[in-house]
């Protein structure tokens, strides 16, 4: 078996890649929560930020193998499909001592707020692979059975003993010759008669079969299917309490000279 791969930059086979990324947006907004405090309602804050990133990678390769007497043995077709999905979502949230119930005596750091950070991340991935082999068994055209049966009558004529000509065919040449234009073929069934015609009294005879097939060398179509498709949230969030207002004013006392 002689094995002539195609690489995988054969014509009508290839790589796209499509890459899609939508920018983070992020902003800050008022909580909005009712206090008689102005100060306090200006101090809670949110800022949200959000991010999407998307990767399409689709791939095919393609791999022929022949006999010795360069007749397909295997037709294999590769094909791999790769999609990545990822989102990231931050959450800032500040909020004001008072807001949370704190005082300044639950700040170790006076005048340093509290920072709290969660994380949380979930990852899902989904593999699958396939393999399907079927064995082919191609027939040959009408062209091809004629002129087998052309090239066979004149070797035939080439012997000039007396003989008589008869032919064969098989299920598949039979199918093959349907629907096809006979013309040429009735034209060498008539030739093979007019040989069988041409028969001399009392000399030896030779008989001669010409036996056609609509076979083709049978071959293995391969396909293999793989894909992977993956996804990913990421989620931080983040909360800022702020310190009292009469601490920092106090720590803004006495850094002073």
């Amino acid at each position: 078996m002689n094995i002539a791969p195609i690489g995988w930059s054969a014509i009508g086979f290839g790589a796209s890649r499509t890459l899609f990324t939508r920018a983070p947006q992020s902003g800050f907004s008022s909580a909005g929560q009712t206090s008689s405090s102005a100060a306090a309602s200006a101090a809670s804050q949110l800022a949200l930020t959000y991010g999407l990133t998307e990767v399409h990678q689709t791939s095919q390769g393609l791999m022929l193998a022949y006999h010795k007497d360069q007749s397909l043995a295997m037709k294999a077709v590769s094909i791999s499909d790769l999609r990545l999905r990822q989102e990231t979502i931050t959450l800032e949230i500040r909020l004001t001592a008072d807001q949370v119930g704190l005082t300044a005596a639950d700040f170790r750091n006076p005048g340093q707020p509290i920072v709290l950070n969660l994380s949380f991340q979930q990852s899902q991935a989904e593999i699958e692979h396939s393999l399907k082999a079927t064995l082919v068994k191609p027939t040959r055209s009408a062209e091809e059975i004629v002129t087998d049966l052309a090239k066979a009558i004149a070797t035939v004529l080439r012997d000039p003993s007396n003989k008589t000509v008869r032919y064969e065919l098989d299920e598949e040449a039979r199918q093959a010759l349907l629907g096809a234009d006979l013309k040429l073929w009735q034209e060498l069934v008539m030739m093979i008669a007019a040989i069988n015609l041409q028969q001399r009294a009392g000399e030896a005879r030779r008989d001669y079969l010409i036996q056609i097939s609509g076979k083709r060398p049978p071959y293995w179509d391969v396909v293999e299917r793989q894909s992977l498709q993956a996804e990913q949230a990421n989620v931080h969030i983040q909360i800022t309490i702020l310190p009292p207002a009469e601490s920092n004013e106090a720590q803004a006392t006495s850094n002073e000279p």
